[in-house]
């Protein structure tokens, strides 16, 4: 089911999914680009397969989209190692707790829930969702806004320790 066939997602959020959605795919190329050589991949075949995946999408063709996606996400798995809650030393959790308290605990303690797009309790995102996703979702960080752009400001140790702090295994 897509942000649009879902009832329970208003309008507004449905829109702002989209967008995302769009805007990511939009920069899909770049990091590509970026992570090619440590992927050893051929570079013209993913860069081709981005280019399918944005043609499905832009076509409303969504079963297609998930199903490459889903097969990309496969073949080019996000590389994990040393930002898992297992890797965080004792020093690093207390940073993720810094962190958390200094950056994102605005907008994640007590989110707008009116608003199109709310902020996501982080806590209970690092607690249900699968680490690997999760961790991803750390890697990308906050889009549209200056401090992050195309990278993440946070160590690898850094997120680890978010990661261990929000997951509460620690």
């Amino acid at each position: 089911m897509t942000p649009n066939q879902d009832p329970q997602i208003s309008p507004g959020r449905q829109r702002d999914l989209q967008l995302r959605i769009a805007s990511s795919l939009g920069s899909l190329k770049i990091l590509a680009r970026q992570s090619l050589p440590g992927l050893g991949a051929p570079v013209a075949e993913l860069l081709s397969q981005i280019d399918h995946l944005r043609d499905e999408y832009d076509g409303g063709m969504m079963r297609a989209f998930t199903d490459r996606a889903a097969a990309l996400s496969h073949r080019y798995p996000v590389n994990i190692t040393g930002l898992t809650a297992r890797d965080a030393g004792a020093r690093d959790v207390q940073e993720g707790e810094r962190i958390y308290r200094r950056l994102c605990l605005g907008c994640h303690e007590a989110p707008a829930m009116t608003r199109d797009n709310p902020a996501q309790d982080l806590f209970t995102l690092a607690q249900t969702m699968p680490e690997r996703e999760f961790i991803a979702r750390m890697i990308g960080g906050v889009h549209g806004t200056p401090e992050v752009a195309l990278g993440n400001p946070l160590s690898d140790a850094e997120i680890a320790g978010m990661v261990a702090y929000l997951s509460g295994l620690h």
